[in-house]
């Protein structure tokens, strides 16, 4: 089955209708799907003339062009994507949340730190095992992620490497208002000269579509709220019960509850206390259910909290880690005005869809390791 024939067959399964946004898409990936199947890095490996003749070693790897695909929120680049990834005829190919990949380079960066060139030992590893690596959600949040961003791409590029990510941002607009962000521009350049830039914004809001409403998200906070979240801790809970804290990432966590299986924290001690994205994977490889409590209304103040409440939904969204909310406003309502406001909307509409009986119904995965 093709790429076209399985996103064909998802819409009509899922009762979705095609629009002319996805089907440029789908139509680009399914070119790129069919020059992946002539495509590996050593029989596009060549030597320049000049190079050849005085035996230089210098190769020029051909590799065919990525897509990258942006668009609001729920405009289905990720649907896209799944049909391209699980139709691709490749073998050396991974998808991975771009959080998750960049946690696991900077893993690496600290651990060969007293190499001379990290980055390019950790792209030629990574090159070896996949030559075509899927993003999804691609943008950067992170001043660390912007400082090393060009290098990295620039490696993997060299090294034939071919990407398909997904992201709510045109490339101009990545980072919008971050430090240093003058840092990331190469990266940028790069990203438009090697992929095809595909704009996902028009047409049906796919995730607000066939979405059942739970009782997983608590407002306003009322004397009865705590009751009523206590329930449901006993429901969704195995294995004993103890409201001792833990250890993430060599930090105690304070906990109001927690069992085998289930997390029961309030949002202060999980994003106001500073940690980290490190902390939140070890957190959602952990658990397989969040009660997270006593969310207020942000301020342009709360900048901080609501980047890493940001960070915390990506994670548990991208590990199918299953969410229960008390809050003082609608989740629309929590973060509307200060600096990463306008990223806020993609974790408003994730936040929504984590409450679907389709997410509920989905298994918990663990981390991908590159």
């Amino acid at each position: 089955m093709n790429v076209k024939e399985h996103y064909l067959k998802s819409l009509a399964q899922k009762g979705y209708e095609a629009d002319a946004s996805q089907k440029q898409a789908v139509e680009r990936l399914q070119t790129l799907s069919n020059e992946l199947s002539n495509y590996t890095l050593n029989s596009k490996e060549s030597k320049g003339f000049l190079s050849g003749l005085f035996g230089g070693s210098k190769t020029e790897v051909i590799a065919p062009r990525g897509v990258y695909m942006w668009g609001g929120v729920g405009r289905g680049k990720s649907f896209v994507m799944d049909s391209f990834y699980a139709s691709v005829a490749y073998e050396k190919k991974t998808r991975i949340h771009f959080h998750e990949f960049m946690r696991s380079i900077h893993n690496r960066l600290r651990e060969i730190s007293q190499q001379s060139d990290p980055l390019d030992i950790i792209a030629t590893q990574i090159s070896e095992k996949y030559s075509l690596i899927c993003f999804d959600e691609f943008h950067i949040s992170d001043i660390a992620d912007a400082m090393i961003l060009y290098r990295l791409l620039s490696k993997f590029f060299e090294k034939g490497v071919v990407f398909v990510m997904t992201s709510n941002y045109a490339p101009d607009t990545l980072y919008p208002d971050g430090l240093h962000r003058d840092r990331l521009l190469p990266a940028i350049d790069l990203v438009k000269k090697k992929m095809d830039v595909i704009n996902v914004d028009v047409g049906v809001d796919y995730r607000m579509r066939e979405l059942e409403q739970l009782k997983t998200y608590y407002t306003p906070i009322e004397a009865q709220t705590e009751g009523e979240l206590r329930h449901c801790f006993e429901t969704v809970c195995n294995g004993d019960i103890s409201g001792d804290s833990i250890e993430i990432e060599n930090r105690e966590l304070d906990v109001v509850a927690r069992s085998d299986d289930t997390l029961w924290v309030t949002f202060s001690e999980m994003c106001i206390k500073p940690r980290s994205q490190i902390d939140y994977l070890e957190i959602a490889n952990k658990f397989k259910n969040i009660i997270l409590s006593d969310i207020p209304k942000m301020s342009p103040q709360d900048a901080s909290a609501a980047r890493r409440f940001t960070w915390l939904i990506d994670v548990l969204y991208d590990h199918k880690v299953k969410l229960i909310i008390s809050a003082e406003v609608p989740a629309e309502e929590l973060f509307t005005e200060g600096v990463f406001a306008q990223e806020f909307t993609r974790t408003v509409s994730r936040m929504i869809e984590m409450r679907s009986l389709e997410y509920k119904n989905e298994k918990a995965r663990k981390s991908v390791t590159v």
